[in-house]
């Protein structure tokens, strides 16, 4: 991938899958790229607010950017120099009071682009306009390089000015590229060779078989039915322990979390549609069974089981009593306290339930069901070592329900 560092914000651009776009204040590591473009032709860069015209504006982020390029042992970079832009320096007020044209200060110019890029390179400017052909495109220049040190990589057309040079492995250019042209950009880094075009296969080569395409195809098939096969069958296991994530929220959770997650469970033992008049505000419900009607109080706590709780439980089933005139319906109500105290601990850390709320449930012939056994309750439900109806049993008992 190639990263291209403009004086313009990166939100100015547009990455794809060939250029990363950064300014000269936020670039990546350069070494993380195979190429990078450093673009110095924009305008904007060619500013200096005081009254000078050898440094710009710029100065501090360069001095990062050289030491940067010097750390810089993999990837090869490509300078992009200015056309004969109009230097402004003397900022006052709103706006800048000198200009002076590149081409007329050529001096300074190479002073300020050596001391951005490296205090090493060393390379002259003429100003003379060119053009340099590059594969179909003709790319206009208004400087050229004198130097006959570095290694010549383009020239103009006709007159043979050096329009790109190569010196200490970092590649120069007065050619008026724009960055944003991305095919004239291609073209231009093809031609001289920072990058290789890779020729398309063209359709017919896919029905000429060679030696053991068959069966390479074959085995393709073959492996992708499987891998199908694989990505349903992990579909469906993380998919199951999204359930068990879930049924285990009600060791943690309370409030209508809670109570939704003890009402998937008892859905799942008991069948669904025996469980009515849910009050996820009140966290009670009734469970409706053919031996049993239970009346349930769902509790999430951050402290122990508490005497309230369960006198707020007895008050429920007093409630649902009084709705009742058959003493064979009354009879088969049990109320069940299912509760998460200790919630915010962890579960093997929690205290258990005093024995004087265990006495109250016994004397209101009320249960307390732990979620943690309630847990374990629905875990053997789903082993198969347990049945609803031996469920029902349990539920049918007073105090604390032990179950192991």
């Amino acid at each position: 991938m190639i990263q291209i560092i403009s004086v313009l914000p990166k939100a100015s651009y547009i990455d794809n899958e060939k250029f990363h776009y950064n300014d000269f204040k936020n670039l990546d590591a350069l070494d993380d790229f195979e190429l990078n473009i450093f673009d110095l032709s924009h305008p904007n860069l060619w500013q200096n607010s005081a009254d000078a015209i050898t440094s710009i504006n710029s100065n501090l982020d360069f001095k990062c950017i050289r030491i940067m390029i010097s750390l810089s042992k993999v990837s090869k970079k490509l300078f992009i120099l200015p056309q004969n832009l109009h230097f402004k320096y003397c900022y006052y007020g709103s706006s800048f009071n000198s200009a002076r044209e590149l081409k007329n200060m050529t001096n300074d110019l190479c002073t300020s682009l050596l001391s951005l890029i490296s205090p090493v390179v060393q390379f002259s400017l003429v100003f003379e306009k060119t053009k340099t052909m590059i594969s179909d495109d003709i790319i206009a220049s208004d400087f050229h390089f004198i130097d006959d040190f570095a290694v010549v990589v383009t020239s103009s057309k006709s007159s043979n000015k050096k329009t790109t040079i190569l010196s200490l492995n970092n590649y120069y250019t007065t050619l008026d590229i724009n960055v944003l042209n991305q095919q004239m950009l291609l073209n231009y880094l093809e031609f001289i060779g920072l990058i290789h075009a890779v020729e398309e296969c063209p359709k017919w080569v896919d029905s000429f078989i060679f030696n053991d395409d068959q069966k390479i195809r074959e085995e393709i098939v073959h492996v992708d039915e499987e891998l199908k096969k694989k990505s349903d069958v992990k579909s469906d296991l993380v998919n199951s322990l999204k359930k068990n994530q879930r049924i285990k929220s009600i060791l943690y959770t309370n409030g209508g979390e809670l109570v939704s997650g003890v009402i998937e469970i008892l859905s799942d033992i008991f069948g669904d549609g025996k469980i009515s008049s849910v009050d996820v505000k009140k966290e009670d419900f009734t469970l409706t069974l053919d031996q049993l009607i239970i009346i349930s109080e769902v509790k999430g706590i951050s402290s122990n089981v508490k005497n309230s709780n369960l006198s707020q439980l007895d008050n429920h089933l007093q409630s649902y009593l009084e709705t009742q005139s058959s003493p064979e319906m009354k009879a088969k109500c049990k109320s069940i306290l299912i509760i998460n105290h200790q919630r915010q601990k962890d579960i093997f850390s929690r205290e258990p339930i005093n024995i004087e709320q265990i006495d109250i449930a016994l004397r209101n012939g009320s249960l307390i069901i732990e979620t943690i056994v309630l847990l374990k309750i629905y875990e053997n439900y789903l082993q198969k070592k347990i049945s609803s109806d031996e469920i029902i049993g349990l539920f049918r008992t007073s105090g604390k329900l032990e179950f192991d």
